[in-house]
């Protein structure tokens, strides 16, 4: 692990500190030259010169000439990491403060704060190119790539995703990345469209598919047959002796897409929405065991619709692109930054991080 570098206190112009670093920086070009690898360095730099300019900032020098707070980094080509701690007693909000301060002034992904051996610790992280590829088997799936390689989504435990994204910010790539995965691993997808455009030419790819319309018959007729047949697995699996999908191997996971739910949910009756709903609820609650998943995407988060309780209960809430305030609140409980196109916030259980979408306009 490399060594963490002091920030220097002392002021100087930004000339000069770019020269200091003139170096390392011929030298990271080389690097990239001869290795055919992308040069992360003057990204890495320009962020060094943001954090020792709000360290400058942040600092105070006593009559003795002692400072108020000593600032650490570390870095390699995909993050920077970031310890800090103030010599006089001051709360967390002014670490908050300090961290804000950095992610104001750069566009990238930054961590929340931990705290560890006495140092209030974050993480800047690089822009992350996505990987075009995907793995998946009967327990989880890669559902981006962050700046450690794929990220995965274990379903088997963490069940059922919640996809947020207003038009354009590429909610409907990452989804066709995830159903890219699913039909790769010949697994049963169902799908509910809720615009009816979005997946009509693609039906033959899907297990049931259904279009949304002004009458749900349809589609509550789909999400009953869903339901029922999660049924007739957990009567196989109980006369079998197994509590979990996955202790039979021939046992495969099923999935169910109900892509633009709002577009269904605020057409319909209320005696509709009541039935759906309670549906929905059903194949959340019962789905893990029986290795029966839901997918659901919404170009903004509505309470109405998925209130506290259901939203509990997906263990994996993906935001791409930028959101309200609103939407960043309800999916997550906090305010976070968003992104440009292509890149999304994404929480399973209570971790959460930042992963870059390949861009799969079509299926493979």
């Amino acid at each position: 692990m490399r060594m963490y570098h002091r920030v220097s206190l002392y002021n100087v112009p930004h000339i000069t500190f770019y020269a200091l670093k003139l170096p390392l920086y011929v030298f990271y070009y080389l690097k990239s030259r001869v290795l055919k690898t992308e040069n992360h360095f003057p990204e890495i730099m320009s962020l060094l010169n943001v954090l020792r300019v709000e360290c400058a900032n942040y600092d105070k020098v006593d009559e003795r000439g002692k400072h108020s707070l000593k600032c650490y980094y570390r870095y390699d080509e995909k993050c920077i990491y970031v310890k800090l701690r103030f010599y006089k007693k001051v709360n967390k909000e002014e670490y908050a403060n300090f961290r804000n301060s950095i992610d104001i002034h750069c566009d990238y992904g930054i961590s929340n704060l931990s705290v560890k051996n006495g140092y209030f610790h974050f993480v800047i992280y690089m822009r992350t190119e996505p990987i075009y590829s995907y793995e998946i088997d009967n327990y989880k799936m890669s559902v981006g790539t962050y700046y450690k390689g794929l990220y995965y989504w274990q379903f088997s435990k963490y069940p059922h995703m919640l996809a947020i994204g207003d038009t354009g910010q590429g909610k409907s790539v990452f989804i066709r990345y995830i159903l890219n995965s699913l039909l790769s691993a010949q697994f049963d997808v169902w799908c509910v469209d809720g615009k009816k455009i979005d997946y009509a030419n693609d039906e033959y790819r899907f297990t049931r598919y259904v279009a949304n319309d002004v009458i749900k018959a349809s589609v509550i007729e789909l999400l009953y047959d869903f339901r029922d047949e999660m049924q007739v697995r957990y009567d196989q699996m109980r006369k079998n002796g197994i509590r979990n999908y996955y202790e039979d191997r021939s046992l495969k996971p099923v999935f169910l897409l109900i892509d633009e739910y709002l577009t269904i949910v605020e057409t319909a009756e209320k005696k509709e929405l009541t039935e759906i709903k309670k549906l929905i609820s059903e194949i959340i609650w019962l789905g893990r065991a029986a290795g029966y998943f839901l997918i659901i995407t919404m170009q903004r988060a509505d309470a109405k619709y998925i209130d506290g309780a259901i939203r509990d209960n997906f263990a994996c809430r993906v935001v791409v692109g930028k959101a309200s305030k609103e939407s960043y609140m309800m999916i997550f409980n906090k305010n976070v930054k968003g992104f440009e196109i292509g890149r999304a916030w994404l929480q399973i259980n209570n971790d959460m991080e930042i992963i870059s979408i390949p861009h799969y306009k079509e299926f493979e």
